[in-house]
């Protein structure tokens, strides 16, 4: 059984290269190449303007009317052309890409009739075929959107087309959406079991004390150990671990206030010399690098005495503290 594909028999013909639009072949001397509907109405519109310039839109208007493609279904069709034709003709170039503009047709093609006893003829099985290479060609492009393979699928009816939501978009809004919400949610979560769950209390850090010179060096430590000590035994206050602080000696504000969220840092300088040390503390707005609290007593190495030096600042600024919240 055939099925002739009604409609005029006009064909065009270069040399002995002859396009039949209706039955959707081309023959030469080297053969016959059949294209399958889309690719065969675009060369049509480049063969009715041959000489001419045909952009982009005039071709997506004519041949993919009331459809959604992308750029890249085109450029594929064009693509598939100049292969056909060149395997039927490989000295002659057709069809030329104008950038930004769109392609012309180049060589001059005579518009005959061909006879209908000539003309390609399909039967039912070949013509079904070309129509799912048309669908097949058009949902192998990612970029397609529903709308087009939907009317495809579905044939021309302008309403379904129009109302017919895209699922694959509308689920891929729907999954970002739900991403971004399940990360807002969880960062949320964790900055609200940081501050309040966790974190109840003032966090603060020591950073290394300073000495004029090698010698105090026992001695700074020494009064580091007591601070700690003095501060970890406030129960409403979070002591940063020494080696926390130390992961970032050379600029560790930023640090100590982006990874633990520190609120206060202590820094102190011991200066002096023949037994006579004066120690200097000052209490530091993390997030601000401003001092807001400072502290100065007279230190000598007895524990007794660095005990005791310790225990008067630890209590300064918990009143402090309590009197700034």
């Amino acid at each position: 059984m055939t099925t002739e594909i009604e409609h005029s028999t006009r064909c065009y013909r270069y040399g002995s290269l002859i396009i039949d639009p209706e039955h959707g072949c081309i023959t030469s001397p080297q053969g016959e190449i059949r294209l399958g509907p889309v690719n065969m109405r675009v060369l049509v519109q480049l063969l009715e303007n041959q000489g001419k310039v045909v952009s982009r839109s005039a071709i997506f208007d004519s041949v993919w009317k009331n459809q959604i493609v992308s750029d890249d279904v085109l450029t594929r069709c064009i693509s598939d052309l100049r292969k056909t034709l060149k395997s039927l003709n490989e000295a002659t170039q057709f069809i030329e890409t104008l950038p930004k503009r769109g392609y012309r047709w180049l060589v001059e093609t005579e518009v005959v009739e061909a006879d209908a006893t000539q003309s390609c003829v399909l039967d039912a099985d070949s013509t079904e075929s070309l129509r799912e290479n048309e669908r097949n060609f058009l949902q192998s492009h990612e970029h397609l959107d529903k709308g087009s393979s939907a009317l495809l699928t579905k044939g021309s009816d302008p309403e379904f087309s129009k109302n017919e939501p895209s699922v694959l978009n509308l689920w891929g809004k729907r999954a970002f959406i739900a991403i971004i919400g399940l990360l807002f949610i969880s960062t949320g979560s964790l900055w609200i079991i940081d501050n309040f769950v966790l974190s109840k209390g003032i966090k603060i850090a020591l950073i290394p004390i300073k000495t004029s010179s090698q010698e105090l060096q026992p001695l700074a430590a020494e009064i580091e150990e007591q601070l700690a000590s003095q501060f970890v035994a406030i129960s409403e206050i979070k002591f940063l671990s020494r080696s926390a602080v130390l992961e970032r000696p050379a600029n560790p504000f930023p640090y100590l206030v982006r990874e633990f969220g520190t609120q206060w840092i202590i820094e102190g300088r011991i200066r002096g010399a023949d037994k006579s040390y004066r120690v200097s503390l000052d209490l530091v707005d993390a997030r601000a690098a401003t001092i807001s609290y400072s502290f100065s007593r007279k230190v000598t190495p007895d524990a007794s005495n660095i005990s005791q030096v310790c225990a008067d600042f630890a209590k300064e600024i918990s009143s402090f503290l309590e009197i700034a919240e």
